[in-house]
């Protein structure tokens, strides 16, 4: 329904023609003088304005002119209403902007013809622009809240929908964060079109599993939302389990097949939240701890809180940590199960805090780890260690080895033959001494860049030692390529050995693995005479643990070696 503005002195023809608008459908509103008529005009936006000339105080035209100065008003179609039919006069209205110049007295059909004729030309010059308009509110809106790769909404459309779904929901509303790594087949990381691909084909998996799509999002670039109301907490852990199932699956992405490694963190509302913000929060914290095992679902509990504020204490400390000189290096022996000597020491670091003491590296290392600050830690404890090596060859043990533990991004990130030549070279330590305790896992992720890197390691004569196998990540054929000093037997197996006869059937399997790969294996975590006992019996070559000796500091160590013990 069009607005109409009629701005007249006289009663009378105000009255009159309120009445033919209301009785054609308009919504007629009405000023008595020209000044309340632009104040109108300014508030109301009427479509179509019905002026007197003369009128007290401010005219017609003084009111025209007004209207036009403002660009609020500037655009409304305007129909001078008069007495006066002098053709100058007429003139004047028409050049000051008016569209039409009706004379009284007119009749009813002359109104509305001279109204249908200034709303209808009115409506075809701005309609385009009017859609136009529209069309660019759309275009903004779908950059603004969707996703331009999937086009699902983003981070802030769907804060949007969870927090209405939270208002009108009775029960559980389960809302899972996905984040999403993977690699291209020979390990090395996808590049920036091979990742908009993988999360395009993600997001239609994610169409296909839920309903209706204003519950998905892509919150950034590897990271996925989703809400769903549930009945209990098991059907949210069955739709994690679900997604991850399905999203886990390989995809064919440019004739390659990349195998997407998805982890889910999960939030219940109300129950960890009434919020949009809060349910989120507390999801993302759960996925800062899912993230560490691919594949996996982690719900928020108070467990996941504790990890994530000792998470922060963590990184607010390490720094401080390396840079005061806060960190030590313990050394486990390494003993020859069948001479009893040692024939090498592990270098475990620990922590040694100002104000809590000591901190166990469970506590801190798996959160340097997501950071490069283990790529400095690590640079530390191959100086650190190497140089101690030293002092041991000087104390009359010559061919004694050191084992270092290497993360994942420390093989990635860490310049590893160069790292090793400059430490050994400038303490002097035989680089065919050092062994790297790596994990399948860690080779796994790492396929891409570790044949070059092996190389180089295998030229300076460094070895590596096979923590975590049986995971199912590497091939027999695959660790035949590499230079393999020994193969661990987990201390989850060996604490269990005497008790579990899966756990000696096991220990017993990788002891034959090992010698397949004409390498050894050394056990860990050894606390019995049972459990050496039967290391012993299956071959096992060599053995640490606090059945031998706990960590000992350096100075420890090399007292303990003067004395040449049979352990």
């Amino acid at each position: 329904m069009a607005k109409i503005l009629v701005i007249e002195d006289d009663l009378t023809i105000r009255t009159a023609l309120l009445k033919m608008l209301s009785a054609e459908n308009y919504e007629a509103i009405a000023a008595p003088e020209g000044q309340t008529g632009l104040s109108l005009a300014q508030g109301h936006r009427p479509d179509l304005i019905l002026c007197d000339i003369m009128m007290p105080g401010c005219d017609g035209y003084e009111v025209l002119t007004q209207l036009q100065q403002n660009p609020a008003t500037a655009g409304i179609p305007f129909i001078f209403l008069t007495a006066k039919a002098d053709r100058q006069d007429i003139r004047q209205g028409m050049a000051m902007g008016a569209d039409d110049y009706l004379t009284k007295p007119f009749t009813r059909q002359e109104l509305m013809e001279a109204i249908a004729t200034r709303l209808s030309k009115h409506a075809s010059i701005t309609q385009p622009y009017i859609q136009e308009m529209k069309q660019a509110v759309d275009r903004l809106n779908q950059i603004a809240y969707r996703d331009p790769t999937t086009q699902l909404a983003n981070r802030i459309l769907f804060h949007h929908h969870l927090q209405e779904h939270l208002e009108s929901a009775d029960g559980l509303v389960a809302l899972l964060l996905l984040k999403l790594n993977a690699s291209m087949p020979d390990g090395t990381p996808l590049d920036g079109a091979m990742t908009e691909s993988l999360a395009a084909a993600t997001a239609d998996r994610l169409r296909e599993a839920i309903s209706p799509e204003e519950a998905i999002a892509r919150l950034n670039s590897n990271t996925f939302g989703v809400f769903q109301s549930v009945a209990h907490r098991r059907d949210a852990a069955t739709l994690a389990q679900t997604l991850l199932s399905s999203l886990n699956e390989p995809c064919l992405i440019d004739n390659d097949t990349l195998q997407p490694q998805l982890c889910a963190g999960i939030a219940l509302a109300p129950d960890n939240g009434a919020t949009a913000s809060e349910v989120t929060e507390h999801a993302r914290q759960a996925l800062q701890t899912a993230h560490r095992q691919p594949g996996r679902y982690q719900f928020y509990s108070l467990e996941v809180d504790a990890w994530n504020s000792q998470r922060i204490w963590v990184l607010q400390h390490i720094e401080r940590a390396i840079e005061q000189d806060e960190l030590r290096l313990l050394y486990q022996p390494q003993v020859n199960l069948i001479s009893g000597r040692i024939i090498g020491a592990e270098a475990l670091i620990r922590w040694q805090h100002p104000d809590v003491g000591m901190v166990h590296p469970a506590q801190f290392l798996a959160v340097a780890e997501e950071t490069d600050w283990i790529v400095k830690i690590g640079e530390w404890v191959l100086k650190t260690a190497c140089a101690c090596a030293v002092r041991w060859k000087e104390a009359g043990h010559p061919g004694m080895k050191l084992s270092i533990n290497l993360s994942a991004r420390q093989f990635r990130k860490l310049d590893l033959p160069k790292a090793i030549a400059q430490a050994t070279t400038q303490t002097g330590f035989d680089p065919h001494l050092l062994v790297l305790d790596i994990t399948e896992a860690t080779l796994h992720e790492n396929r891409g860049v570790d044949g070059k890197t092996m190389q180089q390691l295998q030229q300076l004569g460094v070895q590596l030692a096979l923590d975590d196998f049986g995971t199912g990540y590497s091939s027999l054929y695959h660790l035949r390529q590499l230079p393999l000093d020994c193969v661990k037997i987990d201390r989850t197996f060996v604490a269990d050995l005497g008790e579990d006869e899966d756990a000696l059937s096991i220990a017993k399997a990788i002891v034959a693995i090992a010698q397949s790969l004409q390498t050894r294996a050394i056990a860990e975590g050894v606390e019995t005479d049972t459990q050496l006992s039967l290391l012993r019996q299956i071959g096992c070559y060599a053995a640490q643990g606090n059945r031998f000796r706990p960590p000992l500091s350096a100075s420890d160590l090399q007292q303990l070696l003067q004395t040449n013990p049979r352990l």
